[in-house]
């Protein structure tokens, strides 16, 4: 029985002690903590943010008339050969089963 109460005295001055150790103690300065992370905010925001990109894209020259046609026709082209194979959806909608064996 003085094993037992020893082990868990043990066990509980050792959780006790990790807590303690784990505790700040020293003055809180929160002032301190929001000036540093407002800096960090304001740095941050300097740099450029992921998939931000170019705001105002440059210009691209416009395609001529032709070369819109000739695209046009390319993309009808392909769009009627799609259109030719299956669809989803297609089918039978109510698939008939299949001829019954005899054993």
């Amino acid at each position: 029985m003085k094993a037992l109460v020893l082990t868990a005295a043990l066990a509980v001055v050792q959780l006790v002690a990790l807590n303690a150790q784990a505790q700040v103690f020293g003055v809180d300065d929160g002032g301190a903590a929001r000036t540093e992370r407002a800096r960090q905010g304001k740095a941050a925001a300097r740099n450029p943010q992921a998939s931000e990109g170019n705001p105002i894209p440059d210009a691209a020259p416009r395609a001529s008339t032709d070369e819109r046609a000739a695209a046009r026709a390319k993309r009808a082209k392909t769009g009627a050969q799609a259109a030719r194979g299956p669809q989803m959806g297609e089918g039978d909608p109510i698939p008939r089963p299949a001829p019954a064996t005899s054993r």
